[in-house]
C-alpha cells in the first residue's frame, strides 16, 4: 500500500517538547546575560499557550516589534 501522507504528532510524543523549551529560553536568556531561573519559565509559559497569541486584539503583533 502507498501512503500519501506521512504525519508525525511531535509535541510529547517524539520529541520532548517541555524540555526543549525551557533549553531554548534558558539559552536566550544566557545570550542576553540574564541568569535564567525556573521563575522565568513560569512567566514564559502562559505566553506561549494558544499558539502564543498573547497580543490584544485591538493591537497588531507588528506594534510590538522594535
Amino acid at each position: 500500500m502507498k501512503y500519501e501522507i506521512v504525519y508525525f504528532d511531535l509535541d510529547h510524543t517524539l520529541l520532548d517538547f517541555g524540555k526543549s523549551e525551557k533549553i531554548a529560553l534558558f539559552n536566550m536568556l544566557k545570550h542576553f546575560s540574564i541568569e535564567p531561573e525556573e521563575k522565568y519559565l513560569e512567566i514564559y509559559k502562559p505566553l506561549t499557550k494558544n499558539g502564543g497569541n498573547y497580543f490584544p486584539k485591538k493591537i497588531s503583533q507588528r506594534s510590538y516589534c522594535y
